[in-house]
């Protein structure tokens, strides 16, 4: 029989600073077809950043699912200036983690796809980047959507994008 799993469900922490050890995983259950989950971290003193923490932090999804996200703003970042990640854990799914119209605060700082994971922009939404682009494996920008690099300083664009429909 087909089984079909859901997400890996969420983690969401904002706190002034971060250290220590441990993992922290929004990893899809055992069934086939679930994706990642999604977690953020957002600290909020001023120069807290991620170094005084030894952890692992992963959404992996399983069989075809997407992976998840995360998402990592560290003290000196305004809100929505933080890094969106998407990684697949080096293992080659269908799944694309999809930023669609039901996605509230789809604006960040940096995006980082790595490790086979692959990042999908669906039509009609306009996917904002203030920073850099790092594409270790797949974008795709949807027909009728966009992704808008806007930054006061440069913006910087490393691997293929994929534009469907022009």
């Amino acid at each position: 029989s087909n089984q079909w799993g859901g997400a890996g469900g969420s983690i969401w922490i904002t706190c002034g600073t971060l250290s220590g050890t441990g993992t922290l995983e929004a990893d899809a259950n055992s069934v086939s077809q679930s994706a990642g989950g999604r977690i953020s971290v957002v600290l909020t003193t001023p120069g807290a950043g991620f170094g005084n923490w030894e952890s692992r932090i992963h959404a992996w999804g399983t069989g075809s699912g997407a992976p998840g996200t995360i998402y990592l703003q560290d003290g000196n970042q305004a809100d929505g200036f933080g890094t969106l990640i998407v990684d697949s854990n080096g293992t080659s799914r269908s799944g694309y983690t999809t930023i669609n119209g039901n996605v509230t605060e789809a604006d960040v700082g940096n995006v980082v796809v790595r490790r086979s994971g692959k990042l999908r922009v669906a039509p009609g939404v306009d996917f904002v980047v203030r920073g850099s682009i790092t594409n270790l494996a797949t974008i795709t920008c949807m027909k009728g959507s966009r992704i808008v690099l806007e930054s006061a300083n440069d913006c910087h664009i490393s691997g293929a994008v994929t534009v469907d429909g022009l």
